[in-house]
Formats: C-alpha cells, structure tokens, sequence
C-alpha cells in the first residue's frame, strides 16, 4: 500500500533532498561539473530557445539584467571597445559609412537641432580655426585659385560679377591686405572693430553711387608716413574724396 504524505513531510523530503545534493556536489565537484556540461550539450537547442521565450516574454526583467551588467563592466567595455576601433579602423569607418547611408534624415535634422542649439559655439570655433589657420589657407590655396582663375572662365565671370557688385568689401579686403603687409593691423581689435572699419568702406561705396562723385577711405596717419605710421584702426581712418586723398598723399594733416 503506497504512503500518502503530508503536504509538511514532502517540504521536509525535498529539502533533505537538495542538502544531499548540495553536500553531493561540495564532496565531488569535479563530478558535477562535467555532468552539467554534458546536459547543457544535450539540451542547448531546448534551453536556448526557453531562453528565447523568456526574454520575449519579461522584456522588462531582462533589460534590468543587462543594464546592470553593463554598469558592472562599463569601464572594461569601453577599453575593449577604444581597442577594437584602434586596431580596426577600416572595419569602423566602413559601419560608419553604411550607417550615415541608411540614416540620412535622422543624421541631417540631428545635426541641425544640434547646430540651431548651439550657433555660439560653432561661430566661436569657426573664427578660431580661421584666425589661427587662415594664413596657411591663404598661401595653400593661392596655387590652385590662380590656375583656376586661368583654366575655368566660368570661375573668373563668377569672381568678375562679385567684386563689381561688393565694392565696399573688396576695398575693405585690399585694405586689411595692404595694412597686414605693412604690419599695421593689431592683433587685439576685436569683432566690433571690424565691423567698424567695414563700415567706413560701406559708407564709402554708397556715397559716390549717391553723388556720383568718387568717395575713399583715408587714414588719417598714414600706414606709410615720412614722420609718423598710423595704424589700420577705426579711429584712424576718414572719409575723403578721392581727388582730396590723392592730394593729402601719405602727410598728416591735423
């Protein structure tokens, strides 16, 4: 006759029965060890796709699970990571490439919510790079814009119509030229300063269009005086006919 037992003495029996085990597996661990390799070889296919359902159906569980192994080894990760694009770069230029392929919205209006929020940030950077750099620019550049100015037409009639149409600017531009040659531009006038000086030249261009007589600007010491240098300041610099400029020369008059 089989024993019915009690809801008590079967808790009791299985818990007697896991410290058997677990004094079993403390005893021959060895044993075990390769007992449990060999059924998780027998039953991979099974167990992975339980795995499979169960992350399917407690997303949430293990997101948790993940997150906090990612924190656990976040440094570790990151240097495996800064590794790996060190010693594979072409590998990461090409994810790179078919990312910003596949994604070209998403790309281009991040990067214009980033370049609406941040405008100061790019003005300032922009003008840093171009006054450390626009020197070298300038000389790098110099080869290739005369042999385009020489072999592309189309180029020349383009730089032809802008310079016919931005007197103001291309006066203001010859003059910065002339003055950085004779080293009279400091290095500390600021942005307002430059927008002051254009102004002279853009007051200039409107009045001998307004007058039809011809308007420059003067500096008032000359850049290049027999007794006394100016410099190419906003407080050194006037309006004059050109016929009163020719006649005034490089003199200082007070």
């Amino acid at each position: 006759m089989t024993k019915v037992y009690s809801e008590e003495e079967l808790r009791e029996k299985r818990k007697k029965a896991c410290e058997y085990q677990k004094a079993r597996r403390l005893k021959y661990p060895e044993k075990y060890k390769e007992k449990d390799r060999l059924s998780k070889l027998k039953d991979k296919e099974k167990n992975a796709l339980r795995e499979k359902q169960n992350r399917l159906d407690n997303p949430d569980h293990y997101k948790a699970i993940n997150k906090r192994s990612y924190l656990k080894r976040k440094d570790k990760i990151a240097e495996r990571k800064k590794l790996d694009r060190l010693n594979n770069p072409e590998k990461y230029k090409e994810i790179r490439r078919r990312y910003l392929e596949n994604n070209k919205e998403r790309v281009r209006s991040i990067r214009l919510k980033w370049n609406a929020e941040n405008a100061d940030k790019i003005a300032f950077y922009t003008k840093y790079h171009n006054d450390k750099n626009n020197a070298k620019n300038y000389e790098r550049d110099k080869e290739k814009r005369t042999e385009r100015r020489r072999t592309d037409p189309e180029y020349n009639e383009r730089c032809n119509r802008w310079a016919k149409n931005n007197k103001d600017k291309r006066c203001a531009m010859a003059s910065k030229r002339r003055a950085k040659k004779l080293k009279a531009t400091p290095s500390w006038l600021t942005d307002k300063d430059w927008n002051d000086i254009n102004r002279f030249y853009k007051v200039s261009a409107y009045l001998t269009k307004a007058t039809g007589i011809k308007y420059t600007v003067d500096h008032i010491h000359p850049l290049q005086g027999k007794e006394i240098c100016g410099l190419h300041v906003p407080w050194n610099m006037q309006i004059l006919t050109d016929k009163e400029n020719t006649s005034k020369g490089n003199r200082l008059y007070l």
